[in-house]
């Protein structure tokens, strides 16, 4: 009896540093190559993003964002054939080398047409933690990041609007395997979770 609980415990033991395994205190920014490709789903339907291209500018990923090589910054979106400035409040979720406690900051100018209304808007980033995730690809090691934002627009109240996101990326997958928006700020941006995805070796 003794024999078995042992050796139960040592399997356990094994398991656990396999999981352990995974996990790392810094992380680099991955080498992404032309075919790499993540599925996700979301409430409505399923979203691909694919690495089209490796470019100057970056990498040309999905419906045309060019994410910076050295920190995954999103620094352009490709619409019609041109190339402009991103803008985006969360084009700097990603921004290598992640490791637990990092912090940074952005300040995004935004235009509506319809409204006539420019605004100013501060996100602040972090890396909280590292936690496993689960998904129907499989179970992730991944970086918890998460994002607040703050925008000159007023709210309903008369105060400012502010709103979070938040994201997991996973060193195995090189891409996120969950992200979450707050719906009340976000309200066009459907939550995503990874279903499977491609990754070509280094």
């Amino acid at each position: 009896m003794k024999r078995i609980s042992a050796l139960a415990l040592g399997i356990l033991g094994l398991i656990g540093g396999m999981s352990l395994g995974w996990a790392q205190e810094r992380c680099e920014v991955p080498a992404l190559k032309v075919g790499d490709e993540w599925i996700y789903k979301t409430e409505r339907k399923e979203v691909r993003y694919r690495v089209w291209e490796v470019t100057g500018d970056g990498y040309l990923i999905g419906a045309g964002n060019i994410y910076d090589v050295n920190t995954l910054n999103v620094k352009f979106k490709v619409k019609e054939g041109k190339k402009e400035k991103a803008t985006g409040l969360l084009r700097k979720m990603l921004n290598f080398p992640l490791f637990v406690g990092k912090k940074w900051e952005d300040t995004v100018e935004q235009y509506s047409p319809r409204t006539r209304v420019r605004t100013l808007n501060y996100v602040g980033f972090s890396v909280v933690k590292q936690e496993n995730v689960l998904t129907p690809a499989g179970d992730f090691n991944a970086f918890l990041i998460s994002a607040q934002a703050v925008s000159t627009l007023p709210d309903r109240a008369g105060g400012k609007m502010e709103g979070w996101s938040r994201l997991w990326y996973s060193p195995q997958v090189k891409f996120w395997v969950k992200r979450e928006y707050d719906p009340t700020f976000w309200p066009v941006d459907d939550d995503e979770i990874l279903v499977r995805y491609k990754v070509r070796a280094e």
